[in-house]
This record gives C-alpha cells, structure tokens and sequence, in this order.
C-alpha cells in the first residue's frame, strides 16, 4: 500500500520493523576458524622459531669473538716476551718509527666481545697480502717461526686461523706451505690490522666468509653461518707496537647442527603435526561438536520441536555439559509455561462463559418477557428471580477477576522479606474468630516471607478449611535440613483421593454451587514458588495436611 506525499511522488510504506535480536548482529568468528587458528601457529610456532633465532646467533658470534680475543692475547703475550728479552732494542734500515702510544694507567683492562650481528657492518673477505718491497727483519723471521708451531697447536684444538705480524704488517709467519707462502707480504691495507697498528687497540670486525663447496639448503635460513669473525691484537712492548696476532673463526650456528640432524628435525616436525592432530581431534570432539550440536537442539526447539529437549549424546567438556543442562532447564520451563498459560486461558475462558451465558440468558428473558405485546408477560416475583441470578452471576465475575488479579499478583512478587509466625497469627486471628488456630513454633520463630505475603499464604489456607467445614487450624514450624518447614493442618472432612491430585490445578473446586473459585490454593502456590518455596499436600489420617517449605 502506498501514500502520496508532500512532493507527489508515491512513497511506499515500508514494513514494520523485524524482531531485535537479544545479541548484536555483528562478524564473529566461528569456533573452527579459532581452533583452525590456534593449531595452526602451534605447528608454524617451531619453524617461525627458525626465523627468529637472529638473537641467539648473536650470541654465537660474541662467543667466538671472546675465544679469538683471549687465544690472541695467549699469543701475544708469549710473543711480547721474547720481543722483550731477545730482539730488544730492534735496530733496521728503512723502517718506519713505530707508534708510541700513552701510558696506560695501572690495573686490569678487559676487553669485552662487542660484535653485534645488526649493527655492524659485514665487509668482504680478507684481502690478499700485498708485495710493498719491504723484507722483514732476520730476527722477527725467527721469532715468527717459533709464533707459527704454538699457533698451529692451537688451531688444532680451537680450529682458528692465525697470522703474525711485525710492526709493519708484514706476515712473519710460515703457517702456510713454503710453494705458496706468503711470509714477507704485507696485510697492512687490511682495515682492522691498519687500525689496530695505528691505535694500539684490539679490533675485531665481520667479515664474508669464503666458502668451499656447496652450501647447505638450510643455511638460507641463517646469516651468521655466511660470516667469520676477525680479531686484530697489536702486540706491545714498553708501550709501542711490536708486533700483531691477527685471529680469524667462522662461529658456530644452529643450522649446522640442524643440518646435521635432518632426520630427527624431520622426525620432530612429524611429531609437531600429529601433535596438532591430536589436538584438533580433542577440539573438534569436546568443544566444537558439542556446541554444534546444542545449536541445533535450540534451533529444533525455537521452531516448536518438543522432542529436542533432551540431553545431547556427548557433552564434551564439565562446562559444555553444564551449559547444555541450563539450556534445556529453561526451554523445559518455558514450554512448561506455554503449556500452563494455554490451559489456564482454557479455565479461564470455560469459568467466564458460564457466568456470562447465565447473565446474557436472564437478560434475554427479561426483555421478551417484559414488553405490552407479548404473550407471555413476567410476574414481579419472576422478574426478582432473573434479576438477582444477573445479580449473583455479576459478583461471581467480580469474584473471578478478582481472584485473577491476586493470581497475576502473586506471579510477580518480588522474592526477600522475613517475618515473625507470632505476628502473622496474631493479625490473622481476629478475621476468623469462630476458628480455634493454635501455634506451635520456637519463639520469635522467623520464616522466610514478607508479613503481607505471610498473612495472604496463610489465610488462604484457612479461609480454604473454614470453607470445608473445620472448625480448629493447627500451625507447626521447625528447622529441618536448611529450610524451615511449616504444617498447617485442619480438623475438616479432608482430601479425597481422586481429588488430591488436583487441588492445585487453576479453577479446580468442588463448592462451585456455594462460590467457590478454585483458585486459592493456585495462589498459595505461586506465592510460595516467586519466594523459592514449594507446597505439598501430606497423607493424613484425619483432616487436611498442608506442608510448605521455606529455603532457610
């Protein structure tokens, strides 16, 4: 349907709004995805750890930059000594005088490994030693030969290179066979020996490493496994520079030894992913099945499927298992509701047409019976008789939807309140003065119900045995298992068995013709179940027995 408006246009009504949903309708993540999630970085989380090693290689090179700086300072300090006792003072033509440096303070200098794998630059490999015409001294010769078999001992525990050198950069050593030695040549362009000559101090750089043979697959992974630590000591004597050790190690690295143990990496990797299996399988079977499957029930039951209210056949975990039992407690109890509010409005409708069809039956007789024409004209005495049955059936409604609001009423009391029993029967005991009502409890006896409450529970249950012919009710109170437990019984005719399964239905009674409504005792009971309560009718010789327990 359409309406015009203001511009002329047609504007078409648009339908009304669809029912909120109790949750806000937004993106979230399904259970899978988050177990799908969560195994899949345990399975990357070793491999990523791979990546992420950059520290740890780091620290391998500052190991081996502390065991190059220590092998060193072993060297120069054998090499210092004889420089000191044998080839002091050291005269030669054409050489340049050598560094003198400034005292040093007395006392214990360490030198601490500095390297740093992210700060430092990586230069290229070692440049070759360089001819510059120079010839080292006789003497350093010998004192390089005797340096080349204590270096060439160490290497073979310690698998570091070593080169000795004169003041001048020129190689003294002879670690290399004598086809191809190098002894005489220069290494004095090389940046760190130039460097440490010039200054006196200890340099150590990285350097690219040069490689024989293939490279392993996985030592893409790392970038120290590329690298070689060079450490350059000068080597002192008096405070001038005599000499240098200029060491060189590749350091060791994680990948090697991986490399090594392919078949138990692999191994290990296999175990990681039947690891994550196991864990998906326990996932899939404790959490995302059972969830899936209480989905489906409450699905089942919102569409009206009765059947779905019933445990799921595996419950997975304590929580699920509880959480399913909640849901299901409250479906029960809602359809327990459907079903108690479409029979109520059956009892209510059957008790209201009876009254109506009464009044709107007298009504028409009445007004047929009261015109001139009519045949058959009513007598005062038959009119008196219609009009007090409209009368009596008036007040039986007003008495129904009386009866109807203190139900309502009784629905939506608010749980809380206490009272003393000696109060409620002392108000309660002027309203049926013809009934002997006794009390036995503990004094100041206190029960867990508002006094308004208190006094409509009880006096319903009197005015019900009053009603049916007993003249003495008895009230009885006592602690009993946390609760309190409160017996009120009569002196009356009783309860028969066919009738005792019924007293608390709405509308049930069997003094219709004398008034009654049927609904007192439906009262009592939602009164006591708002307050967390309950009501029961007890077997009993004589009279009827009414428990009601209390919580507390």
């Amino acid at each position: 349907m359409s309406e015009e408006s203001k511009s002329g246009r047609l504007k078409t009504k648009k339908p009304g709004p669809a029912r909120r949903p109790l949750v806000p309708v937004k993106w979230r993540p399904p259970l899978s995805l988050v177990t799908f999630c969560v195994i899949t970085a345990m399975v990357a989380l070793p491999l990523v750890g791979l990546l992420f090693f950059r520290l740890y290689e780091n620290q391998l090179i500052r190991e081996t930059e502390g065991e190059l700086i220590g092998q060193a300072a072993a060297l120069r300090a054998v090499m210092a000594a004889r420089l000191s006792d044998d080839l002091s003072p050291l005269v030669q033509q054409d050489i340049q005088p050598r560094v003198q440096l400034p005292p040093r303070k007395p006392g214990f200098f360490a030198h601490e490994p500095s390297l740093d794998l992210a700060r430092d630059p990586i230069l290229p490999p070692r440049p070759d030693p360089q001819f510059v015409g120079w010839v080292p001294d006789a003497r350093m010769l010998a004192l390089g030969e005797e340096m080349t078999r204590l270096a060439l001992d160490t290497k073979e525990i310690t698998l570091a290179g070593f080169r000795i050198l004169d003041a001048r950069g020129l190689i003294i050593d002879t670690m290399r066979a004598q086809a191809a030695s190098d002894t005489g040549l220069s290494l004095a362009h090389v940046e760190e020996i130039a460097e440490a000559l010039a200054t006196g101090q200890t340099r150590a750089v990285l350097r690219q490493r040069e490689r024989f043979g293939p490279t392993p697959p996985l030592y893409s992974l790392s970038r120290g496994t590329k690298l070689r630590v060079f450490v350059a000591m000068p080597v002192l004597v008096n405070g001038e520079v005599r000499g240098l050790i200029h060491a060189s190690r590749t350091p060791n690295n994680i990948v090697k030894h991986l490399y090594r143990e392919q078949d138990k990496v692999l191994l290990a990797a296999l175990m990681v992913l039947v690891a994550a299996l196991v864990v998906g399988m326990v996932f899939l079977r404790l959490i995302t099945r059972p969830i899936a499957g209480l989905i489906a029930r409450l699905e089942a039951i919102a569409l009206g499927d009765r059947e779905a209210i019933a445990p799921l056949p595996h419950h997975g975990t304590r929580e699920i298992a509880k959480l399913t039992q909640s849901f299901l407690d409250m479906a029960s109890a809602i359809s327990e509701r459907s079903d108690a509010i479409a029979t109520f409005a059956r009892h209510v409708t059957h008790e209201l047409k009876s009254p109506l069809t009464a009044i709107q039956g007298a009504a028409e007789l009445l007004e047929e019976g009261n015109g001139e024409t009519s045949p058959h004209q009513m007598s005062p005495e038959q009119r008196g008789k219609f009009l007090a049955s409209i009368q009596d059936q008036t007040a039986r409604l007003t008495q129904l939807l009386n009866r109807l609001r203190d139900l309502a009423r009784a629905e939506m009391v608010e749980p809380g309140g206490h009272c003393a029993l000696e109060m409620v029967m002392a108000e309660l005991r002027p309203r049926y003065p013809a009934l002997d009502l006794p009390l036995r409890a503990e004094p100041g006896e206190q029960i867990a119900l508002s006094a308004e409450t208190a006094q409509i529970v009880l006096g319903n249950l009197i005015d019900n045995a009053r009603n049916h012919g007993a003249t003495r009710v008895m009230m009885e109170a006592w602690r009993e298992a946390g609760s309190t437990v409160l017996r009120v019984s009569d002196d009356g005719p009783g309860i028969s068995p066919g009738n005792a399964e019924r007293i608390f239905e709405p509308f049930f009674t069997t003094r219709r013709e004398s008034g009654g409504s049927g609904m007192g005792l439906g009262i009592v009971q939602a009164m006591l179940r708002a307050q967390g309560g309950q009501i029961e009718l007890v077997e009993s010789e004589a009279g009827a027995v009414f428990e009601i327990r209390l919580p507390g």
